[in-house]
C-alpha cells in the first residue's frame, strides 16, 4: 500500500485544493513530509519531537519539518526545503508534490495562518542533524499512521482550558493538530483509507 513508486505515481498530476490568500488576513507556512523506502521495508516519513520552550504554542509536539514563510523566500515551497534544512539539516530539491492547504483560519479554534504541504521523496534515509528547536527525530512506517488500532485522543490545557482531540500514537507520542490533518490530507491524496475516528472518550 504505501511502496514509494505508487505514492510517486498516484501523486502524478495532483492537483490541490488552495486557501483564499493568506496574505489577505495573517500569515504562510509551510510543512515538509519527508518521505523513504528503506530496502526491504514500507516507506517512511520522518517526524520531529519540538523541543519544549515556554510561548511556543507547539511546545514539546509531535509535528513535520516547517515554519512560516519568510521575506527571502522565493516561493512557499521554497520555505518547505528552508525550514527542513534549518530544523533537520537535509537538503531538498523540488517536491513530489503539493497537498491542499490547510486553512487554520476556518479550524474550529480559527487563528490566522495558512499551512501548504509539500512531499519530498529521498532516495535512502539521509544524515539528520536537529537543530536547538528539535528535540528528537522520529522515522516513522507510513502504514503505522494509517493503522486503525493506533488511532487515539489527545488532552492537553491551553491557559486553564482543557480539550480533547482526535491523534495517532506514534511511539510513546501522539500525533494531532495540524500535523494529524495533514497526514489525513496526504491519506486521503493517496486515496487511502486512514483509520476510521475513535469512539468518543467516556
Amino acid at each position: 500500500m504505501f511502496d514509494l513508486p505508487a505514492i510517486r505515481t498516484r501523486l502524478a498530476g495532483f492537483t490541490p485544493a488552495l486557501a483564499a490568500p493568506p496574505e489577505e488576513v495573517g500569515a504562510h507556512a509551510a510543512v515538509a513530509l519527508l518521505l523513504c523506502q528503506p530496502a526491504g521495508a514500507g516507506t517512511e516519513v520522518l517526524l520531529i519531537r519540538r523541543s519544549e520552550r515556554e510561548g511556543d504554542r507547539w511546545s514539546g509536539d509531535v509535528a513535520l519539518p516547517g515554519g512560516r514563510r519568510e521575506a527571502g523566500d522565493q516561493s512557499i515551497a521554497a520555505t518547505a526545503r528552508r525550514e527542513a534544512f534549518e530544523e533537520v539539516g537535509v537538503r531538498l530539491e523540488a517536491p513530489l508534490a503539493r497537498l491542499d492547504d490547510y486553512d487554520v483560519r476556518r479550524a474550529p479554534r480559527a487563528w490566522p495562518l495558512v499551512v501548504t504541504p509539500f512531499v519530498f521523496a529521498l532516495d535512502e534515509r539521509p544524515p539528520v542533524t536537529p537543530n536547538h528547536e528539535v528535540e528528537q527525530t522520529i522515522w516513522t512506517p507510513l502504514s503505522a499512521l494509517a493503522d486503525a488500532r493506533n488511532a487515539t485522543f489527545c488532552t492537553f490545557r491551553r491557559g486553564t482550558k482543557e480539550y480533547t482531540r482526535p491523534g495517532v500514537r506514534c511511539g510513546r507520542f501522539i500525533v494531532w493538530g495540524i500535523t494529524l490533518h495533514v497526514l489525513e490530507s496526504f491519506f486521503r491524496s493517496l486515496r487511502v483509507e486512514r483509520y476510521g475516528a475513535p469512539a468518543a472518550p467516556a
